[in-house]
């Protein structure tokens, strides 16, 4: 399985890469790397999980509550995008999260899906 962020995320985090999550992913002794595309597609960068049948639905579940973590963690330490007009310093973010009930409430429910990182497809190999 492979992923990447969404376009809306790389407007708002030009700066962010997905080695950033793929290092954060390490640390926690996950190996999933990053790929950049072959020419013409360079700019665009891919996180990449190999999912074998084996694989438990609690490991899974772990992998994805780790990626969702690591990916915040990330846009949190990221510089943000100069046009923004949100907080800039990390406690003022942090606080202005915490003051929006939806993502609170989300987080508390177990509902936050990860928002900024879409799936780019499958490959199968026999």
């Amino acid at each position: 399985m492979a992923f990447k962020f969404t376009d809306k995320i790389k407007a708002e985090y030009p700066h962010l890469k997905g080695h950033a999550i793929q290092d954060g992913l390490r640390s926690k002794n996950w190996i999933v790397p990053c790929y950049e595309l072959p020419p013409n597609c360079e700019d665009v960068e891919i996180l990449r999980v190999v999912v074998r049948e084996q694989m438990s639905e609690e490991l899974i579940e772990r992998l994805v509550a780790d990626i969702i973590s690591v990916t915040e963690e990330t846009f949190e330490a990221q510089p943000e995008h100069p046009s923004r007009h949100e907080p800039k310093t990390t406690d003022e973010r942090k606080q202005a999260k915490k003051d929006n009930p939806a993502h609170t409430a989300e987080k508390a429910a177990g509902t936050f899906k990860g928002e900024g990182l879409v799936p780019t497809g499958h490959h199968a190999v026999c």
